[in-house]
């Protein structure tokens, strides 16, 4: 979902709380299409492997593999199933506590809101009624996979980039956003990992990081040549809105390619924090009843629909309570976990459930990951933020 209605700055700030932690033709038919099916998994693992000889790999944002070794294959709309070497993106961790970094660059300040923990702040008083609003029997789900279905993945890939793997491209942008939008001179990849990678479904963001400027562009809808009617005469790749957010400042464009005016990148679960044992940041969260009201910070827009008064307005910032035992949880969910508990979850868009937003990655353990959802609203409260706040226009986090 994109942008709504955005912040007046008169406003209330909100915070949740907790819940408790599963013929004979016919016949001719079936036997002949299970044999075709099992000649088709072969086929594929014979593939599998002989790709991973050649050294070739479908990780996220992360990998052993230098930007200079990009390949440059055409993007084919619809086509799914493109595989690719992605660069390295991790930045050593210098000093305790440091969010891991995209290639040179940081992701964003430590005064960031997303990088400010809030496990010592108090639980703010609409909580018991928001958690009640969202539904106490509803689940945590994991919005990033590893698993391909029906040709997509969950999550949001982050593409990174630098000027000698990427090719300035103009987009045509919706007129309803263009108010706000740059869509000038985007790096692309050579291979665009799109949402829903390896095809490109729901909202079609298009996440880059250009490690050259250390800057963010990130795109919704996103339509190739001779897709979108307005942008086909013009030969012109095509988006909703692209906006642009500076990875070394808590400043803001006016606009952004979700729901919430934040960055998108600020919130995604990404593979090698989870492997290195610690998320240091909040995470993004969607949920499917959003108040209509007013946005609270670090929210700046709104696309909340839902007249219910104790629905969350956007940006509401959740935490895992600190008595819930995340103990039998697998270890790629108790990491999750523990980063709920310190930095919790801020709501960032409109979306299924209660879904934790995240970058998909073929070393993602799904079974691991579905542990998570013995956790649920009534395990969560709302947050009092309020103290954080240094100038509600910006992302800037006072620390306690």
């Amino acid at each position: 979902m994109v942008v709504g209605r955005s912040r007046q700055y008169g406003r209330r700030l909100v915070s949740g709380r907790r819940r408790a932690s599963g013929s004979s033709s016919g016949l001719l038919v079936g036997s002949l299409a299970f044999v075709a099916a099992s000649l088709l998994v072969a086929a594929s693992l014979l593939i599998a492997t002989a790709c991973a000889s050649q050294g070739t790999t479908e990780l996220g944002s992360t990998g052993p593999t230098s930007s200079t070794q990009l390949p440059v294959p055409t993007f084919v709309p619809g086509a799914t199933g493109v595989r690719e070497i992605v660069p390295d993106t991790t930045v050593p961790v210098d000093a305790p506590g440091q969010r891991l970094g995209v290639g040179p660059c940081p992701m964003f300040p430590p005064d960031h809101a997303f990088n400010t923990p809030v496990a010592g702040l108090p639980v703010h008083p609409s909580s018991e009624r928001t958690v009640a609003a969202i539904g106490r029997e509803r689940d945590l789900r994991h919005g990033f996979s590893s698993t391909v279905f029906d040709g997509t993945r969950r999550g949001y890939p982050i593409n990174v980039v630098d000027p000698a793997s990427s090719t300035p491209t103009d987009f045509m942008v919706s007129a309803r956003y263009l108010y706000f939008s740059d869509g000038e001179d985007v790096p692309m990849p050579a291979v665009p990992r799109f949402e829903g990678w390896p095809g490109r479904q729901w909202d079609k963001h298009l996440l880059i990081v250009d490690t050259s400027t250390c800057r963010t562009r990130e795109l919704l809808n996103v339509q190739p040549p001779g897709e979108n009617d307005t942008a086909r005469p013009f030969g012109k790749w095509y988006a909703d809105a692209v906006v642009s957010f500076d990875l070394r400042s808590t400043g803001h464009p006016v606009g952004s390619a979700n729901a919430a005016g934040v960055s998108m990148l600020a919130g995604l679960v990404r593979y090698d924090e989870v492997s290195s044992g610690r998320i240091h940041h909040a995470l993004g969260v969607t949920m499917s009843d959003i108040g209509a009201g007013d946005p609270v910070w670090p929210a700046l827009r709104t696309d909340g629909r839902s007249t219910n008064p104790d629905a969350p307005p956007m940006g509401s910032w959740f935490r895992l309570r600190s008595d819930v035992d995340t103990s039998t949880l697998g270890p790629q969910a108790r990491v999750v976990a523990r980063a709920l508990q310190e930095y919790g979850a801020i709501l960032v868009d409109t979306g299924p459930g209660i879904t934790i937003t995240g970058e998909p990655d073929l070393r993602w353990n799904d079974e691991d990951l579905r542990g998570l959802a013995s956790l649920g609203a009534d395990d969560l409260e709302l947050v009092d933020v309020s103290s954080m706040v240094v100038d509600p226009d910006s992302h800037q986090a006072r620390r306690g």
